[in-house]
């Protein structure tokens, strides 16, 4: 799983820089597509015990929702780490 994450993470990546950087509407599309696929991506990871909030210099980082209620942020994990 941590191997496909890395792939998915890269082709993310490298769709985002055509879509913004080369403003190509391909990619635009085709990351539309690929953001569907996190949620269920990351219950798989999590299914497998893996921990998948983002860390920062050690400590979560969090993001606010439009209540204002502090939650951590989740991404695909490419290291094993596993939730405590």
């Amino acid at each position: 799983m941590i191997e496909f994450n890395k792939e998915y993470n890269k082709l993310y990546n490298d769709l985002g820089y055509l879509a913004i950087g080369e403003n190509n509407d391909f990619a635009k599309v085709t990351m539309n597509v690929l953001l569907k696929l996190p949620p269920k991506l990351i219950e798989v990871n999590k299914s497998l015990k893996l921990d998948c909030t983002d860390y920062q210099n050690g400590a979560p980082v969090s993001i606010q929702d439009e209540n204002g209620r502090s939650t951590p942020l989740e991404k695909l994990p490419e290291e094993i780490k596993i939730l405590k």
